[in-house]
């Protein structure tokens, strides 16, 4: 009744893609080191480490980080967004400018 033709495997964490998934404090720790610039072969390194008892898949880590910093390069900041809407405005009109004044920060 139980009968396979092939023996079963052991360890069935590190095949099976349910167990594949990150969890979300994963996840964070991926975007946090993804944005400090790790490469994806540490971050795998680290998560090892971290969690021990899972199976991390370097393809895995390879295609988070990658959707990651894709989508950093499409997004921009607050202050790219910011210099796109002045020169659009300075483009329309010539003679616009802005006086930018700047102040040490206080210690």
């Amino acid at each position: 009744e139980d009968q396979h033709n092939h023996e079963r495997v052991k360890n069935i964490a590190t095949l099976a893609s349910s167990y594949r998934r990150f969890t979300s404090e994963m996840c964070d720790d991926i975007k946090l080191l993804a944005a400090c610039g790790m490469r994806p072969g540490t971050i795998v390194k680290v998560l090892q480490h971290k969690n021990s008892e899972k199976y991390i898949h370097n393809k895995n880590v390879y295609n988070l980080v990658s959707s990651i910093c894709c989508h950093q390069t499409h997004s921009k900041s607050n202050a790219g967004s910011m210099y796109l809407d002045l020169m659009i405005q300075w483009q329309e009109n010539l003679t616009f400018h802005i006086d930018i004044i700047t102040t040490a920060p206080t210690l």
